[in-house]
C-alpha cells in the first residue's frame, strides 16, 4: 500500500511511538531551501493523519528517537540557521512541553536504549564547531537528563543503533 506524505519532503525525522510512525520537518524542496512544521503521522492500518500541533520551528536534518510514550524530534536546520528546539509528542499525538538543547544541533544523530533517548553530535558546522560532540538525553517522563557524558571526539551525520541498553554513535 502506498500513502503519499502531505508533500513531498527530504532529510525528514521519522520515528515511531503507540501505533502511530511520525515524520516530522523535512525540506520540501531538492535542495531543503524550504522546510515544514508539519507531522504526518500513520496509524498501524497504515492510515495517514497529520498531527494537530506541528513542530515549533520548520526544520530538516532534525534527530529523531522515541521512548516509551514519547516520540522526540530534536534540532535541525532552519534556512541556513541550526536549531536547538525539542519537539515531544506522546502516544496520543499530543505535543507537550520540552527543554530545548542548550546549543544547536544539525546533522545530529538519536536512539534510544530502555532508560533514555539520547542526542548527540551534530552543531553549528560553521559557528560551532565544539558542540559537535555535545550530548543530551530524555527520561521516560521526557525530563532532560543533566548528567550526559559528551562524545570522545566531535561528529556530524553519524550512524547510531542500540545493543542492549548501550547507544552506539558511530563514523
Amino acid at each position: 500500500t502506498t500513502t503519499a506524505l502531505s508533500s513531498a519532503r527530504i532529510r525528514i525525522g521519522a520515528t515511531s511511538v503507540g501505533n502511530y510512525a511520525l515524520f516530522a520537518g523535512g525540506g520540501t524542496t531538492t535542495n531543503s531551501s524550504s522546510q515544514t512544521t508539519t507531522v504526518d503521522t500513520y496509524t498501524r492500518s497504515l492510515t495517514k493523519e497529520t498531527a494537530t500541533t506541528g513542530l515549533s520551528v520548520a526544520r530538516y536534518v532534525d534527530a529523531a528517537a522515541s521512548l516509551g510514550n514519547y516520540a522526540f524530534f530534536v534540532g535541525g536546520t532552519n534556512g541556513s540557521t541550526a536549531v536547538k528546539n525539542v519537539d515531544i509528542y506522546n502516544d496520543s499525538l499530543s505535543k507537550i512541553s520540552a527543554e530545548d538543547l542548550s546549543a544547536t544541533a544539525t546533522n545530529n544523530s538519536g536512539a534510544s536504549n530502555s532508560s533514555y533517548a539520547i542526542f548527540a553530535g551534530g552543531g553549528n558546522k560553521e559557528s560551532e564547531p565544539s558542540s559537535r560532540n555535545n550530548a543530551y538525553a530524555y527520561n521516560a517522563s521526557a525530563q532532560r537528563a543533566t548528567n550526559v557524558e559528551a562524545l570522545s571526539t566531535s561528529r556530524l551525520d553519524m550512524g547510531c543503533a542500540t545493543a542492549g541498553n548501550h547507544v552506539l554513535f558511530v563514523g
